[in-house]
């Protein structure tokens, strides 16, 4: 499929909005899909996404959804037109400024990360969820070291019907 055929793809689907998760993964830098990712009616980004120097013309310029971990500061807010989501503990009693928040809690997954719960979220509400550089896909020390069980992850993408890769649709 070409490129300039992906979002008519996407949208023939029977799921609207099309929403994408794009992952801060170094699997980002194998792609250059900045004019489709700004065609998304939803673009969600993850935590530090704005500190990193990035080509718009491979990683688009739009971020309707910022989602931010319970290790990112409390003191972050977000741009205008931008909705703030907090992923947190459910134990967690800090305040934080935030437009939504999300329990930190997928059935079968241990400490999930932000973009698993986000995901299972979106889902839940029947949307169809597109990932671009989600690092669950392949074996990460990242995901190790906060905690997370990259295997569950795996399964979890693996699994869920609703959610897609990007990246296979090119």
């Amino acid at each position: 499929m070409s490129k300039a055929n992906v979002m008519d793809g996407l949208k023939g689907n029977s799921f609207t909005p099309t929403v994408l998760l794009i992952g801060n993964g170094s699997s980002t830098n194998k792609f250059a899909f900045g004019d489709i990712i700004d065609q998304f009616d939803e673009v969600v980004r993850f935590n530090d996404y704005e500190d990193r120097e990035q080509d718009e013309a491979a990683f688009g310029s739009r971020c309707t959804v910022w989602v931010l971990g319970d290790h990112m500061p409390v003191s972050c807010r977000p741009k205008t037109n931008q909705t703030l989501i907090r992923v947190i503990r459910p134990a967690d009693s800090r305040e934080f400024y935030a437009d939504s928040v999300f329990d930190r809690t997928v059935e079968g997954i241990k400490n999930p990360s932000s973009g698993v719960v986000v995901a299972n979220k979106f889902t839940d509400m029947n949307m169809t969820v597109y990932t671009l550089g989600m690092d669950a896909y392949a074996p990460s020390t990242e995901l190790t070291e906060r905690g997370h069980d990259p295997a569950s992850e795996r399964l979890f993408w693996a699994n869920n019907e609703r959610c897609r890769r990007l990246e296979a649709w090119l």
